[in-house]
């Protein structure tokens, strides 16, 4: 399950997750954003359990963004224990997102 989260929510959601945290930040216009959200959807269920997915737009997380030098969509991070582990902006097909995911589990596990 993907989550959609807030200016509001994204403290308690994102950084004070007890598990590793994977966000999607987009924009509802942009192309390459809606071409990544079907492999950020699988994603979800592949991992689910080991990961939290959310969603982050950033028309409308006020600060949220410019927090996280978010320059252009689509970008994913991934947090751990409140602190950002990974950062990738653009397309990425799903063996990238794979290898990525698996490496911050690797990373976890230590």
């Amino acid at each position: 399950m993907i989550v959609d989260v807030t200016a509001e929510t994204f403290e308690q959601e994102v950084l004070k997750s007890t598990i590793p945290v994977v966000v999607d930040f987009y924009a509802p216009w942009c192309a390459p954003c809606k071409v990544l959200a079907p492999k950020f959807q699988e994603a979800s269920v592949k991992y689910e359990g080991k990961f939290k997915f959310v969603k982050c737009d950033v028309e409308t997380a006020g600060d949220v963004p410019q927090n996280f030098s978010i320059f252009s969509v689509p970008t994913v991070m991934v947090f751990i224990d409140g602190v950002q582990h990974v950062k990738a902006s653009g397309i990425f097909d799903s063996k990238t997102l794979d290898i990525l995911l698996n490496k911050v589990l690797a990373k976890f596990k230590e």
